[in-house]
C-alpha cells in the first residue's frame, strides 16, 4: 500500500502586541517623496514606533507586504505653532554657532530647524519634520519572533 506523505504545514503566525518583528519599509509622503527606508526590528506595542505603524502591522504574516497609511494624529502629530520659537541671537553667539536658514541643530535635547535669522533673534521650528503630514509606508514583515 502506497501512502502519500503530506508535509505538515507550519501554522501561520500573525503579528500581535508583544511580538518582536523585523520589517523592511519605505516611508513616503503623499506626493511620493521618500523620507526614509530600511530594515528595523522592534517590539510591537512597546511604544518604540509611532502608533499608526504599530497598529498597521498587527495581523500581518511573515513574508507578506502591505501599504500602511498613517494620519498625522497616529504619526508625529499636527504641527504646533507654539513650537516655533524666537531664540535670542546671543544664545547662538555665546555657543559659537553661526545660525543659517534651513540648518538643523539640537539644543537641550530638542531638534529644530532654523526658519529665519535676524539681527537680534533666530526663529527655530521645533516641530518634528513629519508633523502634520500623512505618511505612507510600504512594509514587509521579514520575521516574527
Amino acid at each position: 500500500m502506497n501512502k502519500i506523505m503530506r508535509a505538515s504545514k507550519k501554522p501561520v503566525r500573525k503579528v500581535k502586541d508583544g511580538d518582536n518583528i523585523t520589517v523592511e519599509y519605505v516611508g513616503k509622503l503623499q506626493d511620493g517623496k521618500i523620507f526614509d527606508k530600511g530594515k528595523i526590528e522592534f517590539e510591537v506595542g512597546s511604544g518604540e514606533m509611532i502608533i499608526g505603524f504599530d497598529s498597521g502591522v498587527i495581523g500581518m504574516t511573515e513574508g507578506k507586504s502591505k501599504v500602511i497609511t498613517i494620519s498625522p494624529n497616529n504619526g508625529y502629530g499636527e504641527r504646533d505653532d507654539s513650537l516655533m520659537l524666537d531664540i535670542p541671537m546671543q544664545e547662538f553667539l555665546r555657543n559659537n554657532i553661526k545660525p543659517v536658514r534651513g540648518a538643523r541643530f539640537t539644543i537641550e535635547n530638542h531638534q529644530g530647524i532654523i526658519i529665519s535669522v535676524r539681527d537680534t533673534a533666530v526663529t527655530v521650528d521645533f516641530n518634528h519634520f513629519l508633523a502634520g503630514k500623512t505618511l505612507i509606508f510600504n512594509v514587509k514583515v521579514v520575521r516574527i519572533v
